[in-house]
């Protein structure tokens, strides 16, 4: 059958000791040593499991600062996930980042009536401007910029988001 003494007859059904007592009667002694040695190997695992300590909560976006009373977390659309801090943090850099956009911008359209460069005197105002040489020119100097400063201020591993250190070195921080 493939089987030994002990499977045969059923007894590991039998409990503790006494088992491996009979088993040893039947099969001879090295049934019993592999018995016990089963028994020890189960418990230094249980003991393991139990020492090791318990895994870290996942990441929750809920719980992150900004997700309070009285709208707690708004995520209606589901781009965040429970455990995807990676993604997170880039999206709240994003947010940060167009939100300060938007804040120059606002400065720039009040701006934009009292104060005039140089050499855009005579430029005509709104999108009539992008139809004349300057207009071209001050859109490809500004779109250069930007990009200068997108690449120069990258985001840091280890910052939370939308903190790039002290960069200009004034230390006010």
């Amino acid at each position: 059958t493939g089987k030994d003494a002990v499977q045969q007859f059923g007894l590991p059904a039998i409990a503790g000791q006494k088992a491996s007592a009979v088993g040893a009667s039947f099969t001879g002694s090295s049934a019993s040593q592999a018995l016990a040695k089963r028994l020890v190997a189960r418990k230094a695992s249980a003991t393991a499991e139990a020492e090791a300590p318990p895994p870290p909560p996942p990441f929750n976006p809920a719980e992150q600062l900004g997700a309070g009373a009285p709208l707690g977390f708004f995520d209606p659309m589901g781009f965040t996930a429970v455990g995807d801090e990676r993604g997170f943090n880039k999206l709240r850099a994003s947010e940060i980042k167009h939100g300060r956009v938007a804040m120059m911008a606002s400065i720039g359209l009040l701006g934009q009536h009292f104060i005039k460069f140089p050499f855009f005197e005579k430029a005509p105002a709104g999108f009539q401007l992008m139809g004349t040489g300057e207009g071209v020119l001050g859109f490809v100097v500004i779109l250069m910029a930007s990009g200068i400063l997108e690449l120069a201020w990258r985001e840091r591993e280890g910052f939370e988001p939308g903190n790039f250190g002290d960069p200009f070195g004034v230390n006010m921080y």
